[in-house]
């Protein structure tokens, strides 16, 4: 079976999934930074906890957007974390073109296409 070239919208979805992990990173570094500053104790140990929690969901963005390049099905994860983060942390202008890209028709179809493979990803072209 000839393999199929994969769309540009999911290379665009994917790197603006990339761009919103990459985001979250220095984010999570500056709240505890910001923290450290003023020097109370819970604070800082809240910042830390979320610090993790950020900087794991942009690690989490990264990997999963990388899957999504090389055909794994990872849209339904990134489009819950990207309402979580538009919700709380970055701009919806990265997250919300990423779902629409992700979920047009010619991602869909690409998608569908790999599923009908017996479970076989394929890998980027």
């Amino acid at each position: 079976m000839t393999v199929p070239a994969r769309p540009d919208t999911v290379t665009a979805a994917s790197i603006l999934w990339i761009i919103v992990g990459a985001m979250l990173i220095p984010y999570g570094l500056w709240i505890v930074l910001n923290a450290l500053e003023y020097g109370y104790l819970p604070t800082t140990v809240g910042s830390l906890i979320f610090m993790v929690v950020v900087t794991g969901m942009g690690v989490g963005f990264w990997n999963l957007s990388k899957a999504l390049r090389h055909g794994r099905d990872s849209r339904t994860i990134l489009t819950v974390l990207g309402v979580i983060c538009c919700l709380f942390l970055c701009p919806a202008v990265v997250a919300v073109p990423a779902i629409v890209l992700q979920y047009s028709a010619s991602s869909k179809q690409w998608f569908s296409l790999q599923r009908g493979k017996s479970g076989d990803q394929f890998e980027e072209v």
